[in-house]
């Protein structure tokens, strides 16, 4: 698409059928879960699907051209990076031709991984570039308050998250809690980011524009800024060659113990339960949320070294359990036999000491009528 994309209503223009576009449509709203690249051009045609035209038909073949070439691209998760979680988050002031409302962009990490991210359009129009990055940041953090609370029953706890956004007015809107005339008419729903401040759940930081990770969320960019942002978002090439470039540059830049070694180790010492517990430190729950999931190459190599580490681990415990368990069955089956023979006995004993006394009886009846 184009720097300003010229993407409108177009009320003039020759109507499609909408059942196609619609369907064109939703296998790239699909696709998206792993490719943030194509989030704002297929969310700008999704703004069109009740009276598509030619035009946005034009457009959205557009995106599976570029597609067609990028067909090896996707995320690319490093595993000796961080796990400290951060978040972008960015607006782009009356983007839409239609409304003039404002559209909101935000990209969340663990480390270098990015694990979340979203582009809408807001649901009100803004009067200034303050109001447009305030209710942007509102959203992020939104979203970072629902990834801490998730992230902390896996035994996470995180404060003083770092947001990072380019425009300082609207960092100094969240750090002020007086309500100034010129902010009382944007919703009151947008104002909890500033509560969030004060508590020191989150932590506003200023960047520059060049440096904005979610702008290619909020805005159509040129193709060396689009270039430029994308190796930043984790997006790379995933050809068969790449892989293993990827994969040798990850294993010369180990150092130490990674998150996998560490799952492991874990799961190899002998202690009760230990099984059970470290499974949740496993971040499945990226691939449950709606805007985010990892790509599936990647995700079918984690999952598979994790499912070899946790079959070594399981092999290996169920291999001693099963031989102590075999000892202690046959102690205990011995120790049944003895006490079982020595209760046989006596009570044996015990019935024919009652038979013997309930003879005596009869005799001496039997003499006594006589």
């Amino acid at each position: 698409m184009a720097e300003r994309p010229d993407l409108d209503e177009d009320k003039g223009g020759k109507l499609i059928d909408p059942t196609r576009f619609r369907g064109m449509v939703g296998s790239l709203m699909y696709l998206s879960a792993s490719r943030p690249d194509i989030v704002f051009a297929v969310c700008m045609c999704a703004r069109y699907q009740a009276k598509p035209t030619e035009m946005h038909l034009t457009a959205i073949k557009r995106i599976f051209r570029y597609l067609k070439g990028t067909i090896h691209m996707g995320l690319w998760y490093p595993k000796d990076s961080g796990f400290e979680l951060k978040a972008f988050a960015d607006a782009d002031y009356a983007g839409c031709h239609d409304t003039r409302r404002s559209t909101s962009g935000s990209a969340q990490f663990l480390g270098h991984r990015l694990v979340s991210w979203s582009s809408k359009k807001q649901k009100s129009t803004a009067i200034s570039t303050t109001e447009a990055e305030y209710i942007a940041l509102s959203g992020c953090c939104a979203q970072i308050l629902w990834m801490r609370s998730q992230l902390r029953d896996y035994g996470f706890a995180f404060n003083k998250i770092p947001m990072y956004c380019d425009n300082q007015s609207a960092i100094a809107l969240c750090c002020n809690s007086v309500q100034h005339s010129r902010s009382k008419h944007i919703d009151i729903r947008h104002h909890f980011i500033k509560e969030q401040v004060e508590r020191k759940v989150v932590e506003l930081y200023f960047v520059e524009t060049k440096y904005q990770l979610a702008d290619i969320f909020t805005k159509a960019l040129p193709r060396e800024r689009f270039a430029t942002l994308l190796p930043l978002l984790g997006v790379k090439q995933m050809s068969p060659e790449t892989l293993k470039e990827l994969l040798d540059e990850s294993v010369s830049e180990s150092k130490g113990h990674t998150v996998a070694d560490s799952i492991a180790e874990r799961l190899t010492r002998p202690t009760a339960y230990k099984f059970k517990t470290d499974c949740s430190i496993i971040p499945v729950w990226t691939c449950a949320h709606i805007h985010t999931t990892v790509s599936e190459v990647i995700k079918k190599a984690y999952f598979k070294s994790i499912r070899q580490i946790l079959y070594k681990s399981m092999t290996s415990a169920n291999a001693k359990s099963s031989n102590d368990g075999k000892k202690k069955n046959i102690n205990s089956f011995q120790r049944f036999q003895q006490n079982s023979m020595s209760t046989t006995d006596t009570v044996y004993s015990k019935s024919q000491a009652k038979e013997e006394q309930h003879r005596k009886i009869q005799k001496q009846s039997l003499n006594n009528q006589r």
